[in-house]
């Protein structure tokens, strides 16, 4: 049997292709693995993905916000600017800057045309937000760019917004951290501080299951 220290090393490697980590390994046949969970719950073991299937992996993104914009027109206009293909995030506020919904595409100069939940009178307060780190290469299961997708999915586990249904009950498959930097709407330069209370640092921690 392989030694554990070399199962660790292995497993901790974390992006190789055609692999993803897998624990608890239920899995996972054979006694040799239920013998090193029950003895090394600590350790990962690698289990080859299947065919259209993405690897799983950690994500770190810094998202540049821009705003605050006072209407979904204002909003729509300013993503105009932006090119197709930009990593793009939005969100819409009401009263007391809480969060109503948050939204992605990659197609900025026309996703505002038409889109409902984002024009809801509750909406007081809009943002847009382009991911500026490198992207995450390799195999993707959908048209969508996997940090942003993965960004969206843990902003919507972790404010709840009211007008988002489909993830508010999901969790980030592995760890994610968001770092969110917000600059003035107008010049898109000056940095700005529109919304204090919202965390500069977004962490899910996939291990134990919690928020930081």
């Amino acid at each position: 049997m392989q030694a554990v220290s070399g199962l660790r090393a292995q497993a901790c490697q974390g992006a190789e292709r055609g692999t993803r980590r897998v624990w608890p390994p239920e899995k996972a046949g054979g006694t040799a693995r239920e013998s090193l969970k029950d003895t090394h719950p600590h350790v990962c073991l690698e289990e080859k993905t299947k065919p259209g299937e993405v690897a799983r992996m950690p994500v770190a993104v810094i998202v540049d916000w821009y705003g605050p914009y006072t209407s979904k027109d204002e909003l729509r206009l300013a993503m105009k600017e932006w090119p197709e293909g930009t990593r793009c995030l939005y969100m819409g506020l009401g009263k007391g800057n809480t969060l109503n919904y948050v939204g992605l595409t990659g197609r900025p100069q026309t996703r505002m045309n038409n889109h409902e939940k984002m024009a809801h009178p509750d909406n007081t307060k809009f943002f847009c937000g382009e991911i500026v780190t490198r992207g995450i290469g390799g195999r993707r299961g959908t048209k969508c760019h996997t940090d942003l997708r993965v960004a969206e999915q843990a902003l919507i586990s972790y404010f709840q917004p009211r007008f988002n249904q489909s993830l508010s009950n999901s969790v980030p498959e592995d760890c994610v951290v968001i770092y969110s930097r917000f600059f003035d709407g107008e010049d898109g330069e000056t940095p700005v501080n529109p919304l204090p209370k919202f965390p500069h640092v977004i962490a899910y921690n996939s291990w134990s299951g919690e928020w930081g």
